[in-house]
């Protein structure tokens, strides 16, 4: 991965990556977010089973 891309002013822009650190935060940002909400959600979906008797 040497560069990410942004949309500006309804262009796509590709933007170089400099450095590991930077790196690491664009793939926390892209891939870190979503499984944390994917998880969120099947907690919440399951919550409700536990208080069934």
């Amino acid at each position: 991965l040497t560069n990410r891309r942004e949309i500006r002013n309804r262009k796509i822009v590709k933007i170089p990556i400099k450095g590991p650190h930077e790196k690491l935060q664009h793939t926390l940002e892209s891939v870190g977010w979503p499984m944390i909400q994917a998880g969120a959600s099947t907690v919440m979906c399951v919550l409700p089973l536990i208080f069934l008797q």
